[in-house]
């Protein structure tokens, strides 16, 4: 049987269309569907340099407002600061610690400086301010915000502390122990408590006991281990530290 190899008019209009076909079909593999690509990818780049320029656009207009807000935040921070201390090595806390010890002609036995933290000292728990943060962990968050809010409202400024203190209050605590009178102690541990507030003592023991001079002679005395926190305030990521008041 002999194969017909010969081309129809039909079998030619066939070829011809299918040629077509495949014109078509490459014209859109490198032509249409690249530009198409390339056409959604401007579109994003677009929709992102506009909402860019749109964030741009409200910050300069929002500026003065914002400036207006640092200057309230610096003014409350100078205010926030006259209670407590710069920003100080350990050097100077050390130095200061022991000038309240030596001005009450107590003997230093021994003094060691933790790690310095940046918190806020929790509410005294009868205090409005802890009424208030107690409430909000006990009831629904719209309502505690409210109480709170209200809380900072009133000006009861020894009760309440404005979040923007948070990043600039540092508490370093000092573990100190002196000997001296038992009187000798009591007023220093008096003198911390009224004249200086940038210092506070978390906690004390006494103890008698009996030791012996230089003379070897036996000297009854009174020693106290005590831990005293010390708080500075300041942006401790400027350079610059702050005089202690």
């Amino acid at each position: 049987m002999k194969l017909d190899t010969e081309l129809k008019p039909g079998d030619i209009v066939l070829l011809k269309g299918l040629g077509c076909v495949l014109i078509v079909v490459l014209f859109m593999q490198l032509l249409i569907f690249p530009g198409l690509n390339k056409h959604e990818d401007l579109s994003a780049s677009l929709e992102a340099k506009t909402a860019q320029k749109q964030e741009m656009e409200d910050t300069i207009a929002n500026m003065p407002a914002v400036e207006e807000t640092i200057a309230k935040q610096e003014e409350t921070l100078k205010a926030a600061q006259d209670q407590y201390y710069g920003l100080l090595e350990n050097q100077e806390i050390d130095e200061l610690v022991t000038g309240v010890v030596l001005n009450h002609s107590l003997f230093p036995v021994s003094l060691s400086i933790a790690e310095t933290g940046d918190a806020v000292p929790d509410a005294y728990f009868l205090s409005a301010r802890a009424v208030a943060a107690d409430t909000a962990e006990n009831s629904d968050p719209d309502t505690a915000t409210a109480e709170l809010d209200g809380e900072e409202d009133s000006g009861d400024s020894a009760d309440t502390v404005t979040p923007v203190y948070a990043q600039y209050v540092h508490i370093t605590d000092v573990s100190l122990t002196v000997r001296g009178s038992e009187d000798m102690i009591r007023s220093f541990l008096n003198d911390i408590a009224v004249d200086y507030p940038g210092l506070q003592v978390r906690s004390f023991t006494m103890q008698e006991g009996t030791y012996l001079n230089e003379n070897l002679d036996s000297v009854d005395t009174t020693t106290c281990s005590c831990v005293i926190a010390v708080y500075t305030c300041g942006d401790a990521s400027s350079t610059g530290e702050e005089t202690a008041q």
